[in-house]
Protein backbone atom coordinates (compact mmCIF):
# COMPACT_ATOMS: atom_id res chain seq x y z
CA UNK A 1 0.00 0.00 0.00
CA UNK A 2 1.58 3.53 -1.06
CA UNK A 3 0.54 6.84 0.57
CA UNK A 4 1.62 10.04 -0.72
CA UNK A 5 2.97 12.39 1.29
CA UNK A 6 4.03 16.07 0.15
CA UNK A 7 6.88 17.74 0.26
CA UNK A 8 6.63 19.84 3.54
CA UNK A 9 8.21 22.91 1.65
CA UNK A 10 5.91 22.18 -1.07
CA UNK A 11 2.74 22.59 1.56
CA UNK A 12 4.09 25.57 2.60
CA UNK A 13 4.55 27.49 -0.24
CA UNK A 14 1.10 26.75 -1.28
CA UNK A 15 0.07 27.79 1.85
CA UNK A 16 2.25 31.09 1.57
CA UNK A 17 1.00 31.92 -2.29
CA UNK A 18 -2.69 31.71 -0.99
CA UNK A 19 -1.64 33.68 1.98
CA UNK A 20 -0.25 36.32 -0.65
CA UNK A 21 -3.04 35.88 -2.41
CA UNK A 22 -6.05 36.71 -0.38
CA UNK A 23 -3.72 39.58 1.41
CA UNK A 24 -2.84 41.59 -1.77
CA UNK A 25 -6.30 41.07 -2.98
CA UNK A 26 -4.98 39.07 -6.44
CA UNK A 27 -6.15 35.57 -6.75
CA UNK A 28 -8.31 33.14 -8.70
CA UNK A 29 -11.40 33.53 -8.94
CA UNK A 30 -14.24 30.61 -8.99
CA UNK A 31 -14.18 29.66 -12.77
CA UNK A 32 -10.25 29.81 -11.81
CA UNK A 33 -8.69 32.37 -13.58
CA UNK A 34 -6.17 34.57 -12.62
CA UNK A 35 -6.68 38.25 -11.36
CA UNK A 36 -5.00 41.32 -10.05
CA UNK A 37 -6.95 43.92 -8.66
CA UNK A 38 -4.76 47.17 -8.80
CA UNK A 39 -5.93 50.65 -8.81
CA UNK A 40 -4.16 53.35 -11.14
CA UNK A 41 -2.57 55.58 -8.22
CA UNK A 42 -3.18 59.41 -8.98
CA UNK A 43 -0.44 61.83 -8.05
CA UNK A 44 -0.30 63.42 -5.20
CA UNK A 45 -0.74 67.41 -5.94
CA UNK A 46 -0.18 69.72 -3.18
CA UNK A 47 -2.36 72.76 -3.15
CA UNK A 48 0.34 75.15 -1.64
CA UNK A 49 4.22 75.32 -1.95
CA UNK A 50 5.42 73.03 0.67
CA UNK A 51 7.39 75.13 3.85
CA UNK A 52 10.59 74.82 3.82
CA UNK A 53 12.62 74.56 7.61
CA UNK A 54 14.16 77.85 7.04
CA UNK A 55 11.33 80.02 5.73
CA UNK A 56 9.76 81.96 7.73
CA UNK A 57 7.07 80.27 9.92
CA UNK A 58 3.48 80.55 8.51
CA UNK A 59 1.99 81.51 12.06
CA UNK A 60 3.37 85.25 11.84
CA UNK A 61 5.89 84.47 14.48
CA UNK A 62 8.91 85.90 13.00
CA UNK A 63 10.96 82.52 13.77
CA UNK A 64 11.91 80.01 11.51
CA UNK A 65 9.38 77.03 10.36
CA UNK A 66 11.91 74.85 12.23
CA UNK A 67 12.86 76.72 15.38
CA UNK A 68 8.62 77.48 15.85
CA UNK A 69 6.06 75.41 14.41
CA UNK A 70 7.64 72.39 13.16
CA UNK A 71 9.87 71.96 16.63
CA UNK A 72 6.38 71.56 18.33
Amino acid sequence: MSTQTKNPSDATKAHHDHVHDDACGCGHDHHGHHHHHHRPIAPFVRSSPKIGRNDPCPCGSGKKYKKCCLAA
